[in-house]
């Protein structure tokens, strides 16, 4: 029997093996940037799952590892590419001239160590991946992300701004300052929020923050929910459409909600509560004794209103029946205290209840 064909066609087979595995094998490139006479430090990355950790003292240090399966070397792999300016460093990943890619498949991992303590300023921008975050602790934070995943365990800055666009986001910890949040098309996760001024915007997309204690928090919502477990700081202003509204556990000075297309739910103590909702029902548990004001209104919806017993001084609500004689504060009481105690309520086309805690 002749075994020259099928030792021939073995050996073919274990060089197209080895030239194979040769060819999955990743690239590597790897550059380091002293941070000593930086202040400002500039990201820029796409197509690629980035991690972002503390590094050497004084360093910054970049690995990009890209696995090509297929297509040319020459018109699908990035290169890291860098300038500086002054004490602004920019650190990029791409391609160094224009090629016409054609068909091409890769997988990027890209490491990033810096050492954050000489920085005041850090912006970074990434599409198209994902981004795991350790911690970022820059004086001034702005992130700008597209087509991705954020997960960020702790961010600690005086002054961040955060754009995430068609990305999933779920942060452990945020202390700062102050704190601008915009999104949409994607979900947002926050465990633990503490700061002293926050704005945040978002659309198509649930919001849920389990512990927020914030002194003043301004959030805007379209088309998704708004949760709020935990609740501290002086005033809250939420507006909704096309989801609901809900804070689980408030201690609030002022408490601003406005919804339509979606229900409200509140409990807390607040000073003050005023409230507007349409198509979507209002349900509100006042805990504090000595408020000053509960004033909404409705359209197309139901008002329910639960409060502590002796606390109103003065209700003007129409279409409330059956008032219970114990929620009402006696005159001498009302006449000596500054709180108010009023209760203003009006719905169209919808019931108002009013009873006690």
């Amino acid at each position: 029997m002749n075994k020259k064909p099928a030792q021939l066609a073995l050996a073919a087979l274990s060089i197209a093996t080895c030239f194979s595995a040769l060819a999955s094998k990743p690239l590597v490139e790897e550059q380091s940037f002293e941070l000593d006479n930086v202040e400002t430090l500039q990201l820029s990355m796409d197509h690629a799952h980035i991690s972002f950790k503390d590094g050497e003292r004084g360093e910054l240090k970049v690995t990009l590892k890209q696995d090509l399966r297929e297509g040319k070397p020459e018109n699908c792999l990035h290169k890291i590419m860098h300038s500086k300016h002054g004490s602004k460093l920019k650190v990029s990943t791409g391609f160094d001239s224009p090629v016409n890619n054609g068909p091409c498949n890769v997988y990027r991992e890209i490491e990033i160590l810096a050492d954050q303590t000489a920085l005041l300023i850090l912006r970074m921008k990434q599409n198209h991946g994902s981004l795991s975050v350790d911690n970022f602790s820059t004086n001034k934070l702005a992130l700008d992300i597209t087509h991705s995943k954020l997960e960020l365990h702790t961010l600690h800055s005086d002054d961040s701004t955060l754009e995430l666009k068609h990305t999933d986001a779920r942060i452990n910890n945020i202390e700062t300052k102050a704190l601008v949040l915009k999104g949409a098309h994607g979900e947002l996760n926050i465990r633990s929020l503490n700061a002293s001024e926050v704005q945040l915007q978002w659309a198509h997309g649930d919001i849920a923050i389990e512990k927020n204690q914030v002194t003043s928090f301004d959030a805007q919502q379209r088309h998704g929910d708004i949760r709020i477990d935990q609740h501290l700081g002086q005033q809250l202003n939420l507006k909704n459409g096309h989801g609901h509204l809900a804070v689980k556990e408030a201690q609030v000075e002022m408490a601003e909600l406005r919804n339509s297309h979606g229900s409200i739910d509140f409990t807390g103590s607040s000073r003050a509560i005023n409230f507007s909702n349409s198509h979507g029902s209002t349900h509100l548990k006042q805990q504090e004794i000595l408020f000053t004001q509960i004033k909404g209104k409705a359209s197309h919806s139901s008002i329910a209103l639960a409060i502590p017993k002796g606390s109103i001084c003065d209700l003007n609500s129409d279409g409330v029946k059956n008032i219970q004689a114990e929620l009402f504060r006696g005159a001498a009481a009302c006449e000596s205290s500054e709180k108010r105690g009023a209760v203003k309520l009006s719905s169209s086309h919808g019931k108002v209840k009013l009873t006690a805690l």
